[in-house]
Formats: structure tokens, C-alpha cells, sequence
């Protein structure tokens, strides 16, 4: 598999996809509250999405056994994307945010697949107006234009 930045292919300066934890810095002074946002694939194949202030720290401590539940029982684990912040909360909000995402859509971030990461994104509800099956008694008048939607209307008053 191959890794890529994703700072290029997703436009945001805060984004890394590595084939381990090579590069990271260092925990100094000045970038001690940095956070990072980080997803390990396990050996099972499993994602494990996590966030600390230590990245390199962190990322041993789940090779050794002293992580989460989840890798322990799954090692060896490999760092396939992380994300650096300017402070840990906002790790910590991405990383929920990405838990709650499908394997597919976690697969497009790590492999940098913008345009598969927003297919992924869109709306799948039956209610979404996308995929709304209307039938005559509740089909969209003209009065009810939906958003993003583009229409042409001829000029009445000609």
C-alpha cells in the first residue's frame, strides 16, 4: 500500500499519510499542546483511530500492548495517516468525528482519494432530497426549488 500526503490532495496543512511514524518531531516546548489525530491499521486488517500529544510515544505504547483494548488484542499495528493540530481537543474533535466514519470513507482519507472521500460523504437517507422517490400527491412544486438545484424557467411575460 502506499501512502501519500494528504495535505496536497485535501488542500488543509495539518494532514500526513506515512508508511510509519518516520518524520515525526519531537515533543518540545514549542510544540508541547500540539495534538495529533491518528489512524493505525491493526494486523487483522482493522482501523484503530486514536489522538494524543505524543504521536511516536503513543504509537509504541500500542506495539507493546500498553494501549487501547482494540490493538492490543490486534498487534502489530502501522500508523497509516495522521493529522497534526495546533492543539489536542481539536485532535481529539477529528478523531470522533472519524470514528464515527464508514471503513470505506477512513480507507479514502489514508489513501489521500478526495473525490471517493466525498462521494462517501454524501447523504444516503431515504428523506435526503436526492433520494426521495415522490409520487404525484407529494412531488416538489415549482414554489419548493431545492437547494443546489439549477432550473430554467421561461420568461412568462414574453
Amino acid at each position: 500500500m502506499e501512502y501519500i500526503n494528504t495535505t496536497q490532495k485535501f488542500n488543509i496543512n495539518f494532514s500526513r499519510c506515512l508508511s510509519g511514524a518516520e518524520g515525526i518531531k519531537k515533543n518540545t516546548f514549542e510544540n508541547f499542546m500540539r495534538g495529533f489525530m491518528y489512524i493505525l491499521e491493526c494486523f487483522d486488517g482493522s482501523y484503530y483511530t486514536g489522538s494524543t500529544v505524543n504521536l511516536e510515544l503513543r504509537i509504541q505504547q500500542h506495539q507493546n500492548g500498553e494501549g487501547s483494548n482494540h490493538t492490543r488484542k490486534h498487534r502489530p499495528v502501522k500508523l497509516v495517516c495522521y493529522e497534526e493540530f495546533d492543539r489536542i481537543d481539536e485532535a481529539f474533535l477529528r478523531e470522533k468525528q472519524i470514528q464515527k466514519w464508514s471503513r470505506k470513507k477512513k480507507e479514502a482519507l489514508t489513501k489521500g482519494n478526495i473525490e471517493v472521500l466525498h462521494k462517501l460523504a454524501e447523504c444516503r437517507n431515504e428523506s435526503h432530497y436526492l433520494n426521495a422517490a415522490f409520487d404525484s400527491a407529494h412531488a416538489p412544486n415549482d414554489s419548493a426549488q431545492v437547494a443546489n438545484h439549477s432550473t430554467q424557467r421561461p420568461d412568462i411575460f414574453e
